[in-house]
């Protein structure tokens, strides 16, 4: 019996997105599809599986992803810095929606630029991003961004998106292998959902979300919400290889410039609930526990002759008030090759 596979998915996929799901129209489905029926019971399962997550279940997801990744990952070893950025997740947590878990952040030895959580209060920012970060409200503006994520689910609300999605097209692949024509896994492991949405973003309008309540959470701690924009703005500049801006700016981010013109525009539309001039824009302590991780994206880009870059991360670090020798040796050096 030849299978006619697209319209089935399709059918399949419309009824997946009804909820319940009617038994009547699964048995005809089961029908049509013949030795492939199993296939609409796995895809039918799946899917359930993505609705109504209990709380309990969701913090564990998340705990089990983040020791997966933990397990894999490099992870910069610095007290000072773990301290310090784990006094601002503390400081935005206080104004989220209460959770039944704490937040915590580590910095993954990665000189992309890209933050992220997997849920659950487990929050990750790579050093290539903190490294370009100019002071420390926009640092509280990337870990509020990812609370945000957190505090609202938007992992899990990402893995169902993502399940609904693709699960048509995993049916027609398992209808295919039912038929002999096609071997090899179909269905993706549960795990892998929260991966994929963790790491490349949770929708435009869950990322939208986040980059709000992530202003609201900087300022209601005392930040200078004017400095919100700098955050995206201070992505753009010439350092480096700009493909690594993708993974935190792109993907399912909305554009750059839509981020600056709303974070500009809730500033100031909010100008009377926060006095910026008694905000914090920047600290000591954000130039002193920083330094180590300018530094080495420095050397990193040096290394990689990416010298314009390079020199941005010595000036930064020269001027940080930290006696350290290092950048002003590599400035000398990139002021001998011309900066070329």
């Amino acid at each position: 019996m030849k299978l006619t596979l697209i319209p089935i998915a399709l059918a399949v996929a419309a009824f997946l997105s009804a909820e319940p799901v009617h038994a009547q129209l699964l048995n005809r489905l089961k029908e049509r599809l013949g030795p492939a029926a199993g296939a609409v019971e796995t895809v039918v399962e799946n899917r359930a599986a993505f609705q109504g997550f209990s709380e309990e279940e969701e913090i564990e997801i998340a705990r089990n992803n983040a020791a997966q990744f933990d397990a894999q990952a490099s992870f910069v070893d610095d007290a000072r810095l773990d301290a310090y950025l784990n006094g601002i997740v503390q400081r935005l947590a206080a104004h989220a929606v209460p959770r039944p878990f704490e937040y915590h952040v580590k910095v993954v030895g990665d000189a992309s630029v890209n933050a992220f959580t997997f849920g659950g209060g487990f929050l990750y920012v790579n050093a290539g991003l903190l490294a370009r970060m100019e002071n420390e409200a926009q640092v509280a503006m990337v870990l509020g961004h990812e609370i945000a994520h957190a505090a609202e689910s938007h992992v899990v609300e990402g893995m169902k998106a993502d399940a609904g999605i693709n699960l048509a097209g995993q049916l027609a692949g398992q209808a295919a292998a039912a038929s002999g024509r096609v071997n090899g896994e179909v269905l993706a492991k549960t795990y892998e959902y929260s991966m994929n949405a963790a790491v490349n973003g949770h929708g435009r309008g869950q990322e939208s979300e986040a980059d709000e309540l992530g202003i609201e959470y900087m300022a209601k701690a005392g930040y200078d919400a004017r400095e919100a924009s700098g955050t995206f703005e201070a992505l753009l500049k010439e350092y480096g290889d700009e493909s690594k801006v993708d993974a935190f700016f792109y993907s399912n981010h909305p554009r750059n410039e839509e981020r600056m013109a709303r974070a500009d525009a809730w500033a100031k539309a909010n100008a009377a609930r926060f006095e910026a001039s008694q905000s914090i824009v920047n600290t000591q302590e954000f130039q002193r526990a920083t330094h180590e991780v300018v530094v080495a994206m420095g050397k990193l880009d040096y290394d990689n002759k990416r010298f314009e870059s390079a020199r941005a991360m010595f000036t930064k670090a020269a001027a940080d008030g930290v006696d350290d020798p290092e950048p002003g040796r590599y400035l000398k050096l990139l002021d001998e090759r011309g900066g070329k």
